[in-house]
């Protein structure tokens, strides 16, 4: 009885110290939207309902630099590689257990007004990664919203 309880005593803790898929993801929001429903810097697929094994397969497959889609390899790689492998399986059952995105209603010009803004958020994210390949998506939000309150 004493070996059970110990055992469950320690099958919990290792369960609470599990990261959190969904607090992982944050870091990623920015570029496929919180919910993993856009199409990162406006090339991606849709990541939301992917299957988990997909998930992992391409982030291991950028983490070792065997990956370049959609020319954005180096900074795919630079955030897959802080992933430890229980985060990197946390936050593909959480992206996994999204529910796919069902195809815009938006009327045409909304999505060229959205294009365009996306564009240029894009071409700004892609830029800051490439001259500062270890920075971190706060970094990157931080210095994009600066820019645009400059802008204004």
């Amino acid at each position: 009885m004493k070996n059970v309880l110990i055992l469950m005593l320690i099958s919990g803790a290792i369960a609470s110290a599990a990261p959190e898929g969904s607090e992982i993801f944050k870091k990623c929001a920015i570029c496929h939207g919180d919910k993993a429903q856009k199409h990162s810097l406006n090339v991606s697929k849709i990541i939301a309902g992917m299957p988990e094994s997909t998930i992992i397969k391409t982030l291991k497959a950028y983490q070792s630099g065997e990956l370049n889609q959609y020319g954005f390899g180096q900074m795919m790689q630079g955030q897959a590689t802080k992933l430890s492998a229980s985060e990197m399986k946390a936050v593909a059952r959480y992206v996994a257990s999204l529910p796919p995105v069902e195809p815009s209603k938006e009327s045409s010009k909304e999505k060229e007004e959205q294009s365009a803004n996306d564009l240029e958020y894009n071409r700004f994210t892609r830029d800051f990664f490439q001259a500062n390949p270890n920075a971190t998506f706060a970094e990157a939000t931080k210095a994009w919203k600066a820019k645009q309150a400059a802008a204004k």
